[in-house]
């Protein structure tokens, strides 16, 4: 229970701490305050983030240090991926392509696309850093 807190915690500072960046998020961009973030905001988050903590408050288990420590730095490392990845893409969407991931120009494609109501809009696509390591492994897969 202490590591479901924890990680729940380290979650909700960051947001606090960043809370711009996740106001620059795509859907909070595109989809503004609309039902889908409602919902999400008022049901699904406060739902589904509290799962574990209701089913441990239920059925606890005892961990020893070694495997608590384990599944904790899982939970820190998981979050700092998740992070530091949208962070490039962040990155390079603030600057418009122009920046350096992980120590190289940044690659991105320039692309335009059409909402329902007709406007064009340009978009970037990072295609280096951290975004082309799922790229890598999902070629390699289905290559195999």
């Amino acid at each position: 229970m202490i590591i479901v807190n924890v990680l729940h915690a380290f979650y909700v500072v960051d947001f606090f701490i960043n809370e711009d960046w996740y106001l620059r998020t795509i859907d909070i961009c595109h989809d503004h305050y609309g039902f889908y973030l409602a919902w999400g905001s008022m049901v699904w988050l406060p739902g589904t983030y509290t799962l574990q903590a209701q089913y441990l408050a239920r059925y606890p288990v005892n961990l020893s240090t070694p495997v608590a420590a384990a599944i904790l730095l899982i939970g820190i490392s998981g979050y700092v991926v998740f992070r530091s990845v949208n962070y490039q893409k962040d990155i390079v969407r603030r600057t418009n392509g122009e920046c350096k991931i992980w120590g190289k120009k940044a690659e991105v494609i320039r692309t335009t696309y059409k909402t329902e109501d007709g406007k064009r809009h340009e978009s970037l696509l990072l295609c280096s850093g951290a975004y082309i390591i799922p790229t890598l492994l999902s070629h390699s897969v289905t290559q195999s």
